[in-house]
């Protein structure tokens, strides 16, 4: 994960300042000191006790890599003096990433305590997504749970734009994504379009459905109800379900073309499929119109084209 770069709200941003009575000064990468009390350094982090021995060297400076604000922020965790205000995500990354640097295990505690909190925090609430990615980079578990339910329950990420993000939050998820993300999207957009009977195309009150012949019988059931489905059309979509989530929609074998008109009396000859089912006249005409395969193909148009927006996450980066 690269490292995140913030920049002050207004120009007169400043960091804090430790009290008085320092004996180490810190001196950021752009230019700012802040005179530290080594003691508490010390105390805080593994890192800093061995870089310096407390008290030694009164006028001592030592050049650190980080910016002023991200300085600040670490000292305002180690300072019992208040509580730093983490209002954007990349305030929380610049603190987690320095508190693992510095092994400052009570500014980690604190931060994984926030990402704890979950919906009640209102950094977190509004993006438990980002939340999650960042409590798995610094391996904090126990946050990661309680991210991860918040995840599933607030963030739909069965879309390409979905996935697409969490790429780029979260690069090393990038095989899951290819192998586990795309064919759950697939399945999902396959979903909403086949079993979608009332938006376009499945409509079956609008055109090009609504023109496919239909019996008499059923015409008559058809003007009486506010969305008529005709028998044969849920079949018909659960089988072509089933033959699309499982093979590329570009290279169908001919026993799994949804194209072929004769898929309709094959779905009435199924064993589970019941004659009392399927409407086997209005089958009998839905076959031999032509409205029948100008709607068929305005299905397989817009399967194609929503299964086109997933094609990118199949390539590696």
């Amino acid at each position: 994960m690269s490292s995140p770069t913030l920049k002050p709200a207004d120009p007169v941003f400043k960091p804090f300042q430790p009290p008085s009575g320092g004996d180490l000064t810190l001196r950021s990468s752009d230019g700012i000191e802040f005179r530290v009390h080594s003691l508490l350094l010390h105390i805080a982090s593994t890192v800093f006790s061995d870089m310096f021995q407390v008290g030694t060297n009164n006028h001592q400076v030592v050049d650190l890599a980080e910016d002023s604000q991200t300085i600040g922020l670490m000292l305002e965790h180690i300072y019992p003096v208040k509580s730093p205000v983490i209002d954007t995500f990349d305030k929380l990354e610049m603190c987690l990433t320095v508190a693992r640097k510095y092994d400052i295990k009570g500014m980690m505690g604190n931060l994984d305590a926030e990402l704890r909190c979950g919906a009640k925090s209102e950094l977190v609430a509004g993006d438990p997504l980002r939340a999650c990615v960042l409590a798995d980079s610094f391996d904090l578990s126990e946050a990661g749970k309680v991210l991860a339910r918040l995840v599933d329950w607030k963030t739909q990420l069965l879309t390409p734009e979905a996935l697409t993000r969490l790429k780029t939050l979260s690069p090393r998820s990038e095989l899951s994504v290819r192998l586990v993300g795309t064919q759950a999207a697939r399945a999902n957009i396959l979903s909403e379009i086949l079993f979608g009977f009332t938006q376009y195309p499945m409509n079956p009150s609008t055109s090009p459905a609504r023109s496919i012949p239909i019996c008499q019988n059923c015409d008559k059931i058809r003007s009486s109800t506010v969305v008529f489905v005709p028998s044969w059309m849920v079949h018909w979509s659960h089988s072509v379900y089933k033959i699309l989530v499982t093979h590329d929609f570009k290279d169908l074998p001919p026993s799994c073309n949804f194209l072929d008109p004769e898929l309709l009396p094959r779905l009435a000859q199924q064993p589970k499929v019941n004659v009392s089912m399927v409407c086997a006249k209005c089958v009998g005409a839905a076959k031999a119109s032509e409205e029948y395969v100008i709607w068929v193909s305005r299905v397989r148009d817009v399967i194609d084209s929503r299964l086109r927006n997933l094609d990118h996450l199949y390539e590696r980066p």
